[in-house]
């Protein structure tokens, strides 16, 4: 993963508004409160917190247009993909603390830090221009499956049961009985797939890499196609998840693309950034170029 290219800011941050969601992950939040509190009493900073799904993106929408305004999501990519939605291609910055169950964007883009580290980083900021991806008309800033890690995504958040254990232990018991699917890449066929995974990012979550070359800088996407293995080769694929080398394994292909239509013939699930969103027999894809400014 190359590391980020980033200026100095050229205006002050004059006011910091900190998204939190209160139910996102495993952690409890009442301490990154206490230490936003303590952090920044000498700043103009305000506390939100999102009462159901969607909200996030409502209190976004209130600052997208402030260019000295820092709007810091509290909670995983699914709160950040809320917040992406009201404020790409707008001038308002975007902070990130991590408090999801995977925390995949964050991952690759800020690495992994204390608290206070992040609170730091927000109070004496860089800022990386970063791309999101449009799929399916909707805002992706991590990465959306097509097929397996869609179906696990409709249990996981089904089940309510956070964590790495329990997204592993449902990929697993999933794994014997998923339908092998064919696509068309645009003109180029695929056979026998278990999933596609469209990156931005490098990481799914809990430092799995699932395309250790991806850059949210590039105006690139990678699909990452996972054939079906013998059972006996999937504990290899998830070392190779964790060891960042997955594009090494036979039963993966991995190409770029700055937008592509993917078709198949009948409908499978699909997740973006870890939320489930239903079925589709298409993904219609483009990467946005510089769409956030975020800070690093």
């Amino acid at each position: 993963m190359p590391g980020l290219i980033y200026s100095e800011l050229s205006e002050h941050i004059q006011h910091y508004v900190f998204i939190i969601n209160p139910v996102s992950g495993t952690r409890d939040k009442r301490q990154v409160e206490q230490l936003i509190r303590n952090q920044f009493n000498d700043r103009s900073y305000e506390l939100l917190f999102t009462q159901s799904p969607g909200h996030a993106m409502v209190l976004a929408s209130q600052f997208k247009s402030n260019k000295n305004t820092c709007v810091i999501a509290v909670g995983g990519d699914g709160t950040i993909n809320e917040i992406a939605q009201s404020i790409v291609s707008h001038p308002v910055k975007l902070g990130i603390i991590p408090r999801g169950s995977g925390n995949g964007f964050a991952g690759h883009a800020l690495g992994n830090k204390s608290i206070k580290d992040y609170l730091q980083t927000i109070k004496n900021p860089r800022i990386a221009s970063c791309d999101v991806i449009l799929i399916n008309g909707q805002i992706c800033c991590n990465t959306a499956g097509f097929g397996l890690s869609g179906y696990v995504a409709k249990l996981f958040n089904e089940k309510g049961e956070r964590g790495l254990f329990n997204y592993v232990r449902l990929g697993l018991r999933e794994f014997k009985n998923i339908t092998k699917f064919n696509v068309l890449v645009d003109d180029l066929m695929l056979t026998d797939l278990i999933n596609i995974e469209v990156a931005n990012s490098s990481q799914l979550g809990n430092k799995a890499f699932v395309s250790p070359n991806s850059s949210i800088q590039d105006g690139l996407a990678e699909l990452v196609m996972l054939k079906k293995p013998q059972f006996s080769k999937v504990p290899g694929i998830i070392l190779d998840l964790f060891t960042k080398n997955l594009q090494h394994h036979s039963a993966v292909q991995i190409i770029s693309r700055s937008s592509a239509r993917i078709v198949c013939k009948e409908p499978y699930h699909y997740h973006i950034d870890g939320e489930y969103r239903g079925t589709t027999d298409h993904i219609d894809f483009k990467v946005i170029n510089n769409a956030l400014n975020l800070i690093i």
